[in-house]
């Protein structure tokens, strides 16, 4: 049971870290306006892949070069999903089903880590959807 809980970790962190690396492709490419995308058309693809910014650091990024009306939303669905990446990277073995020492504790530390599992795929799937876009319109 222990192992399924070890899994389900790896499998968060891989995936903040996959969306991190789709982040620093295709962000180079982002522009918050067409006028700002005609103004910078050198870009520096490696300005953030050979970066440390993380996954906090690469959503400001995100909103900085976002236009749209519904701006609010999407800053408190990256917030959200920031906040649970920090608390699986940095704290969770701070929460009180940490010591799986019994069976509801690895029960409720596999629902904690669905949740952010489905969050952080959702997002992904999201940032693998504007990145296709953003470089095939580049390459056009």
């Amino acid at each position: 049971m222990i192992a399924s809980v070890q899994a389900a970790l790896g499998r968060c962190v891989l995936l903040y870290q996959a969306t991190e690396q789709v982040l620093k492709l295709f962000l180079p490419h982002v522009r918050a306006t067409e006028n700002a995308a005609r103004q910078n058309l050198d870009v520096d693809w490696r300005e953030l892949l050979d970066s440390k910014k993380t996954l906090g650091q690469l959503a400001g990024v995100l909103m900085e070069r976002t236009s749209g009306s519904n701006r609010e939303g999407l800053a408190l669905w990256l917030q959200t999903v920031v906040s649970q990446r920090n608390d699986v990277v940095h704290h969770f073995y701070d929460q009180a089903f940490a010591s799986l020492r019994t069976e509801t504790e690895v029960e409720e530390a596999l629902t904690y880590l669905q949740v952010r599992q489905a969050a952080a795929s959702q997002l992904l799937s999201v940032i693998k959807t504007l990145a296709m876009i953003t470089l095939t319109d580049d390459a056009v």
